[in-house]
């Protein structure tokens, strides 16, 4: 006879959230019009019960493969989301209680899904004495 494994309802259901990542490089902060500002987009998939270290990991990969810096971290970026209908102003996600703000809100939506700017700070430049 075969035991069947006990299974624990989840105390959370986990969902698959979908993240629109809209990437903006430091040069693009010098442009006035909005609409002359180049970004890059790319999407992320991931689900709703990764830690914030994890979710912070996924995006410095993105970042790294479409702005393509020499150096990466995840201090040099301003990050902040919005998701239609719910929290439609964007909103800073720098800590872990940022990050399960985030995923309470897309809970709420319909679809899970959620608009990430990813904006690259300006880096001071150095003087040469």
């Amino acid at each position: 006879m075969r035991k069947e494994k006990a299974t624990k309802p989840a105390d959370h259901p986990v969902h698959k959230i979908t993240y629109n990542l809209l990437m903006f490089p430091v040069e693009e902060l010098t442009k006035d019009d909005v609409k002359k500002q180049c970004r890059k987009s790319a999407f992320l998939k991931i689900n709703s019960d990764l830690p914030f270290n994890t979710f912070k990991a996924q995006l410095l990969i993105k970042i790294s493969a479409h702005l393509q810096p020499n150096t990466i971290s995840f201090d040099d970026y301003e990050v902040s989301f919005s998701i239609p209908h719910i929290s439609p102003t964007p909103l800073l996600v720098t800590e872990e209680d940022d990050y399960v703000e985030l995923i309470q809100h897309v809970k709420k939506a319909k679809h899970f899904k959620a608009n990430i700017y990813i904006q690259q700070k300006s880096v001071p430049e150095l003087k040469v004495m």
